[in-house]
């Protein structure tokens, strides 16, 4: 099932257009509150479905393409955060951790005996 990105403020108007409290609203599109909240404050987590979106549609009787956000629309000047400073590649130690499954070994585990100075206790 595919998901797309909400365009929440137009969740939120088209709900408040028809006099529906975020409780009657969710019950109709078949989620919780607290869902459709999340959708209508675009939290990140929150990514409806495209079924969720067609039952949203019938319900508040708009297009789908107002309800879900335009990615191709241009952010406004100053809106953008500063980009990441590019960090260098490390060497994985083959006895280490494993990578993420994401594919970054950007974790530091504890010293290995081979990497600390070896201390013999009489």
């Amino acid at each position: 099932m595919s998901h797309v990105r909400p365009n929440g403020p137009v969740w939120r108007h088209s709900r408040a257009r028809l006099d529906m409290s975020a409780e009657q609203a969710a019950a109709r599109l078949r989620i919780s509150p607290q869902y459709l909240r999340n959708i209508e404050s675009n939290q990140q987590r929150a990514t409806p479905s495209v079924r969720l979106v067609y039952r949203a549609v019938d319900l508040y009787g708009i297009q789908f393409n107002d309800l879900i956000s335009n990615d191709a629309t241009p952010p406004e000047p100053g809106s953008q955060p500063e980009p990441e400073a590019e960090q260098p590649e490390r060497q994985r130690d083959p006895n280490g951790p494993p990578p993420r499954r994401n594919g970054r070994d950007d974790r530091l585990g504890p010293a290995r005996a081979s990497e600390t100075q070896m201390v013999r206790v009489p």
